[in-house]
């Protein structure tokens, strides 16, 4: 009876393990990855991060860009898609949402690209890279996600803005945290000007939260990671 339990256990083990879609990678096995040229190199930082150093025949789509998954869905699902960010937190997002779409493998970086730097790997810079287009966003798009996710944070940035940048981590950890009950739309207001003024935000950053499609709260300048958490209460 124990050796029938103990070979079913073993069993289920090895199913699972075998029929996961996503790996989590170091820096050594995603390089001999790449390098065997089998699928599609995803970067899914932003425009800024990608253009200062990214792995050399990557493609770039930002994770917050509003079309990320029309733009991601053109990839070859059947294909590996080996995917990295900063730390590896925004590509384990992605992942996440690629596996849902139905993407057969996956490989995810850990912990991000900040490893393949260390590791002393080759990286390039800005015109190597498959940029997407500027990350524009209109008022049907912007409808849609609010009405599609109980819960959005909507970040409205600029590259330029320090506390913008200091906030890229914790919205990082905080996205991380709340994978299955957060929506975050990052809005680059250099991109959106016109869309900002609709939305009266004269000033970076805005943190605006919606609930149920209505605006829950809203606040200006910059925010720790217990205050977002308040915010999104």
């Amino acid at each position: 009876m124990k050796k029938s339990i103990l070979f079913f256990i073993t069993y289920i083990t090895f199913l699972t393990v075998n029929a996961q879609i996503t790996e989590h990678v170091d820096a050594a096995t995603f390089k001999k990855l790449v390098d065997e040229g089998k699928g599609t190199v995803l970067d899914v930082r932003t425009p800024r991060e990608v253009a200062g150093a990214h792995i050399e025949g990557t493609l770039a789509i930002n994770i917050t860009d509003p079309q990320f998954v029309e733009k991601v869905n053109k990839i070859n699902k059947e294909k590996p898609v080996y995917i990295y960010c900063l730390t590896g937190s925004r590509s384990r997002q992605a992942a996440m949402y690629m596996e849902k779409m139905g993407f057969k493998k996956i490989y995810n970086l850990q912990p991000g690209i900040i490893a393949w730097y260390k590791a002393g790997y080759k990286l390039v810079a800005s015109q190597n890279v498959a940029q997407a287009k500027k990350e524009e966003i209109n008022k049907s798009i912007f409808d849609k996600i609010i009405q599609e996710n109980k819960v959005v944070l909507v970040d409205y940035y600029a590259p330029w803005c320090a506390p913008c940048k200091k906030m890229l981590p914790t919205m990082d950890s905080l996205e991380n945290k709340h994978t299955n009950n957060l929506k975050i739309l990052k809005i680059n207001i250099d991109e959106n000007k016109e869309f900002a003024k609709q939305q009266n935000v004269s000033s970076v950053p805005t943190i605006i939260v919606y609930k149920n499609g209505s605006i829950y709260k809203k606040t200006t300048g910059y925010n720790s990671l217990s205050d977002l958490e308040k915010l999104i209460e």
